[in-house]
């Protein structure tokens, strides 16, 4: 496959999501064995996948997440997932163009830092947790309470202006 050529096949309406085990005898494949293959068609099958990237060695684990577009490969060798590599990066399937790589162990340094408040490990999931532990033990309100507190200040505050305007106003009278 080059970049003007495209796999043919059917193509299903639903993605699924398929996993087989990442071991074989016992043993754990090896995370440069992988490979992430981005990009890929909304409703393409296993099966299809399967058949596109057996050409370059046995497969061991295929795991499709139908939902971001995006599947693993695991081969039974470095040297299959490398070859697939070679020749699927930046190739197309139907009318996606895929990238092909190496994948990356979990936990990885050269993986791009997690910024959402929802990850483990970045600054913003740190302070959030913070902030549970304050409201936890009282040392701040919980936002409903500051809240009202404010619109009450806030009417507090409209109310003596009020009284103000009406004494200077009997004043000047």
């Amino acid at each position: 496959l080059r970049a003007s050529e495209s796999v043919p096949g059917p193509v299903s309406s639903t993605a699924t999501q398929q996993h087989t085990s990442p071991r074989i005898s016992g043993h754990a494949i090896a995370a440069m064995s992988r490979v992430i293959v981005k990009n890929l068609p909304r409703d393409v099958k296993e099966s299809r996948l399967r058949e596109i990237f057996a050409k370059h060695g046995e497969i061991t684990q295929l795991q499709i997440k139908g939902q971001r577009r995006f599947a693993y490969v695991g081969y039974l060798s470095e040297g299959s997932a490398k070859s697939a590599i070679r020749s699927l990066n930046d190739t197309y399937i139907d009318t996606s163009k895929i990238e092909v790589s190496q994948a990356l162990a979990y936990g990885d340094k050269s993986l791009p830092r997690p910024w959402s408040r929802h990850s483990a490990g970045s600054s913003a999931h740190d302070e959030h947790l913070k902030k549970l532990a304050e409201l936890k033990s009282g040392e701040i309100k919980p936002k409903e309470a500051a809240k009202k507190e404010d619109r009450t200040k806030e009417h507090q505050s409209e109310i003596e202006k009020k009284l103000l305007e009406e004494q200077q106003l009997l004043q000047q009278l």
